[in-house]
């Protein structure tokens, strides 16, 4: 409990210093050599620190300990569900600063709840996580009841775009919210396909003369798609079309991760495996769907690697990591019962 308070003050203390917060820069300090994918937190932050000491990127004392090259990717979902998706937040937050001092970093994937975050959806957010929000972004005022209406509507203003808390997103996202790749590997929430790099592209150009036609490589069209979201978090664009529900949204789909533990369809493993060879990438590691009882698990030939083990506590599922090395075969990481308190 001590250390949750020591989390609350300090997430006030950076609320109130630091926004709104300038961007951190955009090129990561990391080369990627080792990269360890974290699936679906959902504000479980105990389970998420101790994946992260198993893992041996931090410490007891939550100090980065990951060797020059060590990435962490959360391929999103760390919010809504549980009652520390705040915090869960705040310390990935700071965790990053560490990291990049030590030649590491910290990168999030946007996932569907965090998208719905900063649309002002907070129906997934349970009271105890609106009032952690509300009370580290909100200043005390008079007149004002803290109570339960207060707090989804500090929440709201918090995640809106340009917001405090879509401002700690964006500087986790860094250039790649939607997709990231590290060495040969493309981190996505619920899974790239082809035509979501295309969808938008045309309004894109309406916006931007310079923005990559919709018959531009695969690379170009990803960068776009990216910095459109990057844009977004930063209130300073509309919402990508890409990041709408839909069958196809890197943020929504789960053709990759559906039903869990089993094999996709073969169209749908084409589709997979269209998206990354139009890239130039092995594989594609992503979340969005809980494998309970499977834990992580590949698909679709080793280029599918499905890492929402449903690990938070509103789950119950294992709690697993992915490690990914270059020139070797991923690896998963289990956390046992004697590193949780």
């Amino acid at each position: 409990m001590e250390l949750r308070r020591l989390y609350a003050v300090g997430a006030l203390v950076t609320c109130l210093a630091l926004a709104p917060t300038a961007p951190r820069p955009n090129v990561s300090p990391s080369s990627h050599k080792r990269v360890v994918a974290i699936g679906d937190v959902h504000g479980d932050l105990d389970v998420m620190r101790s994946c992260l000491r198993v893992a041996g990127v931090v410490d007891t004392n939550d100090a980065w300990v990951g060797a020059p090259g060590t990435t962490l990717v959360s391929t999103g979902d760390v919010l809504d569900r549980g009652d520390e998706d705040w915090e869960c937040l705040t310390y990935l937050h700071a965790l990053q600063a560490k990291a990049r001092r030590s030649r590491g970093d910290v990168c999030l994937i946007l996932g569907n709840h965090e998208v719905l975050n900063v649309l002002g959806e907070m129906r997934f957010a349970s009271t105890p996580s609106l009032h952690a929000c509300a009370a580290a972004c909100e200043p005390p005022r008079r007149n004002v009841e803290r109570d339960d209406d207060w707090a989804w509507r500090a929440r709201q203003k918090a995640f809106a775009p340009g917001g405090i808390g879509a401002l700690y997103l964006a500087d986790l996202c860094g250039d790649a919210p939607v997709a990231r790749a590290c060495g040969d590997t493309l981190y996505c929430h619920g899974g790239l396909h082809v035509v979501a790099l295309t969808v938008g592209a045309a309004a894109r150009r309406k916006r931007l003369a310079t923005a990559p036609a919709t018959d531009a490589p695969a690379l170009e069209l990803l960068a776009a798609l990216n910095a459109d979201a990057a844009a977004w978090l930063r209130g300073a664009g509309p919402l990508p079309a890409a990041l709408g529900a839909s069958e196809s949204s890197p943020v929504w789909s789960r053709a990759y991760s559906h039903p869990a533990g089993a094999e996709p369809s073969t169209s749908r493993c084409g589709d997979a495996a269209k998206a990354l060879d139009a890239l130039g990438l092995r594989r594609m590691v992503v979340g969005h769907t809980p494998q309970i009882t499977a834990g992580i698990n590949a698909c679709c030939s080793g280029r599918v690697y499905r890492i929402d083990t449903g690990l938070s506590s509103f789950y119950g599922g294992m709690k697993q990591c992915l490690e990914v090395e270059e020139g070797r075969r991923p690896k998963v990481i289990s956390s046992t019962p004697e590193y949780f308190w």
